[in-house]
C-alpha cells in the first residue's frame, strides 16, 4: 500500500498566494538593489598598473600586478558590485524576513 500525495495539495490557495507576493517581493528588492548599484557605480579609473578605483565610491580595487588587463579590471570591478550588492541585500534581509 502506498500513499501518494501532491505537494501542491498539502499548501492551501491562500499559502500558495502569500508564497507567490512573497516571491514578489524578494524579486522586485533584488531588482531595485541591482540597479541602484550600477547606478552608484558606474565605471572605474585606472589609478596605477595594479590598482583601479570606482567611480561611485571611490573605493581602491587592486589588480594582480602582471595581470593587468583591462578584462581583469573588469572582472574586479563586477566582483566588487557584486559585493556591494550582497552587502545591502544583507542589510534588507531583516525586512523581506518580516513579510
Amino acid at each position: 500500500m502506498s500513499i501518494d500525495i501532491e505537494v501542491g495539495s498539502i499548501c492551501s490557495t491562500g499559502d500558495s498566494a502569500r508564497f507567490g507576493a512573497a516571491a514578489d517581493v524578494i524579486a522586485t528588492a533584488i531588482a531595485a538593489t541591482m540597479q541602484s548599484v550600477l547606478e552608484r557605480h558606474v565605471a572605474y579609473n585606472w589609478v596605477w598598473t595594479d590598482e583601479i578605483r570606482c567611480r561611485g565610491c571611490n573605493a581602491s580595487l587592486p589588480i594582480p600586478f602582471l595581470a593587468s588587463t583591462r578584462a581583469n579590471a573588469d572582472r574586479v570591478f563586477e566582483a566588487h558590485r557584486l559585493a556591494e550588492v550582497e552587502a545591502l541585500l544583507a542589510m534588507g534581509s531583516g525586512f523581506l524576513n518580516r513579510r
